[in-house]
Order: C-alpha cells, then structure tokens, then sequence
C-alpha cells in the first residue's frame, strides 16, 4: 500500500513540474514575442526596455 501512494505522490509531483514547465516556457515565448515586438520599432524608448529586459534575465 505504501509503494502505490509513493507512486501516486511521484505522479502527482511530477504532473506539477510539468506544469510549472508549461508555465515557464509560455512566459519565455510572451518574452521573445514582446522583445521582437519592441525591436521592430526601433525608437529609443525600445532600447530601453530591450536593455532593462537583458539586465533583468542576466541577473
């Protein structure tokens, strides 16, 4: 009885980082679709958010 809820735990653990995963390369693509957005414009207000963007990933 124990390995099947260790198994089930594993599972559910699992399914979570799959989550979290989906999550965080849905927030990666928003990134790169707002920094491709942003340097098609090529004002100086762009340059800023590209450079504030870079430093904030960088650290």
């Amino acid at each position: 009885m124990d390995e099947i809820r260790q198994q089930l735990h594993n599972e559910k653990i699992m399914a979570e980082m799959k989550a979290l995963e989906n999550d965080a390369n849905s927030i990666l693509n928003e990134t790169d679709s707002a920094i491709q957005a942003a340097s098609s414009t090529g004002s100086d207000e762009t340059d800023d958010v590209l450079r504030a963007t870079k430093s904030n990933s960088a650290g």
